[in-house]
């Protein structure tokens, strides 16, 4: 759970919209537009960040071990913008709508809304969201 915190916070630093983008190689690549890639220390694919004017821009993936998509969010000049998901066996287990890196809205997998309350605990990471919707029936 705390590898899955780190990462997307990682995450959260990086951006592109191309559909096969240039990997980064220096500061001028994600001026242009490229995708930053985190490998774990066995070179698993850990997440992918595009980067466009210099500036997270685009949807930004977080990754399991096996290869499969833990998280996305989606970021506009490095604030995220747009529904966040978290997902288990590629199933949603959380959604959380963001304006301008703001936390507007959320809900459970099960279709369930988090109340005023929950959205706030959920606006101190991710991982919380994911840890109130355990907990929702």
């Amino acid at each position: 759970m705390i590898k899955i915190f780190f990462i997307v916070c990682l995450l959260m630093f990086v951006v592109s919209c191309a559909e096969n983008p240039k990997v980064c190689e220096s500061d001028d690549d994600r001026i242009s537009g490229c995708v930053s890639k985190v490998y774990d220390e066995d070179g698993t694919l850990m997440g992918e960040m595009p980067y466009q004017n210099g500036k997270l821009n685009g949807l930004v993936k977080a990754y399991g071990a096996n290869g499969e998509l833990l998280s996305e969010m989606p970021f506009k000049e490095t604030l995220v913008n747009g529904i966040a998901r978290l997902y288990n066996e590629n199933q949603v287990l959380v959604e959380v709508n963001f304006k301008d890196g703001e936390l507007i809205s959320g809900k459970c997998g099960n279709g369930k809304k988090l109340n005023e309350e929950e959205l706030y605990r959920a606006s101190v990471s991710f991982v919380e969201a994911l840890d109130i919707c355990k907990h929702i029936q």
